[in-house]
């Protein structure tokens, strides 16, 4: 489907006659999000017809990694808002496209963060309702409680950055704060069982405290 998409574009821009490659910063950069913003329509509508048509439908394991950043993951659908070398679905990942009880796997890196309260537990429950038996869901946050006692320890103003984001790019803000306990909560609340909160493993524990949890879909 990337592959595709990459063609047509292509395609799109010889008979158009557009190029980013000279254009300013400001012009470039909004003709990517309108770009995005088309993909964002076009490929979920796409992935959920092939669904129904089930010999083309994506055979299992389907295992997702969502908001990928530029950090694909071997054997995942790497899924993100915005393209990235990374990036195999462009979407919201609040609305994925995929049946319920069709996903093995998914794993989400300092997303959710991203989201309001009221959002991130939208998100989980739609996360976990993708979930086949016996399938697993991966989150990992900044580590609230971890962040403020180095601040007030270190007065480090980057440790401030890892709390309420460093506004890189349109959305990228920090809605809220995790703990063990709520992370662990959050997933249980979306009826996922033997929920476990290992040490953090994602890139991100080299610069903050991180934290990990996962759950488990219940079988029938």
């Amino acid at each position: 489907m990337k592959q595709l998409l990459k063609t047509w574009c292509a395609g799109i821009s010889r008979l158009t006659g557009l190029g980013l490659d000279g254009a300013p910063h400001a012009i470039k950069e909004k003709l990517l999000e309108e770009r995005d913003a088309v993909r964002r329509s076009l490929e979920p509508a796409l992935l959920r017809f092939t669904w129904k048509l089930k010999p083309f439908a994506p055979k299992a394991p389907v295992r997702l990694q969502l908001a990928c950043g530029s950090h694909a993951l071997p054997g995942f659908i790497n899924i993100d808002w915005r393209e990235t070398n990374a990036t195999d679905l462009l979407c919201d990942i609040r609305k994925l496209p995929f049946p319920e009880g069709s996903v093995t796997e998914i794993q989400c890196y300092h997303a959710l963060e991203h989201f309001n309260r009221k959002e991130a537990e939208c998100a989980v429950e739609h996360w976990a309702s993708l979930l086949a038996p016996g399938g697993k869901l991966v989150l990992e946050v900044p580590d609230f409680a971890g962040l403020a006692k180095r601040y007030l320890k270190e007065r480090d103003p980057q440790l401030l950055a890892y709390v309420f984001s460093s506004d890189r790019f349109v959305g990228d803000v920090h809605k809220w704060g995790y703990t063990s306990e709520s992370l662990k909560v959050l997933l249980e609340d979306a009826g996922l069982v033997e929920v476990v909160t290992p040490p953090a493993q994602d890139y991100h524990t080299a610069f903050c405290p991180c934290l990990r949890v996962e759950g488990t879909k219940p079988d029938l």
